[in-house]
C-alpha cells in the first residue's frame, strides 16, 4: 500500500514538474518573451539547475536575455512522446517563438524571432543549437 502512493506521488511529481523551482525575474532584468508551441511544461537550465517556466496569461514566458540559454520541454502526440531541448541567446525586448514538431520519429525544435520586416513577421533565430537535455 505505502509503495503504491509512493508510486503515485512521484509519478504525479513528474507530470507536474512539481519539485522544480520556477523562474520569475528580477524587475530590474532584462528579459525576452518566448512563446512555446507544442510544448507543455517548458524549462530551463541555469548554473546546471533546472527551473520551470511558468505562463503569463498571454501564454508566455520571460526568460533572461543576452546569455546562452537551455531550454527544455515536454511534448506528446498520439502514443508518442519526447523531449525536445534547444539552446540560443535570446536578446532584450525580442519575442520568439520555440515551436516543436515530429518527423519521422525525431523531435524537430525551431526557434523564430518576431521581426516586423520579415516577409512572415517571423525569421530564423541564428544563435540555435540543438542539444540534450539539462544534465543537474
Amino acid at each position: 500500500m505505502r509503495r503504491n502512493i509512493l508510486i503515485g506521488a512521484l509519478g504525479a511529481g513528474l507530470l507536474c514538474a512539481c519539485g522544480i523551482p520556477p523562474y520569475h525575474p528580477a524587475a530590474t532584468d532584462m528579459t525576452a518573451r518566448v512563446r512555446f508551441v507544442k510544448f507543455d511544461r517548458p524549462d530551463m537550465c541555469v548554473a546546471g539547475h533546472r527551473v520551470a517556466l511558468p505562463r503569463d496569461s498571454n501564454g508566455d514566458v520571460r526568460v533572461p536575455a543576452g546569455r546562452l540559454l537551455h531550454l527544455t520541454g515536454f511534448y506528446r502526440s498520439g502514443s508518442g512522446q519526447c523531449f525536445p531541448a534547444v539552446k540560443f541567446v535570446p536578446q532584450a525586448g525580442q519575442t520568439y517563438d520555440v515551436a516543436n514538431d515530429v518527423r519521422a520519429e525525431h523531435c524537430i525544435v525551431n526557434v523564430l524571432r518576431h521581426d516586423a520586416s520579415a516577409q512572415y513577421g517571423l525569421r530564423v533565430e541564428p544563435s540555435v543549437n540543438a542539444t540534450d537535455i539539462c544534465r543537474n
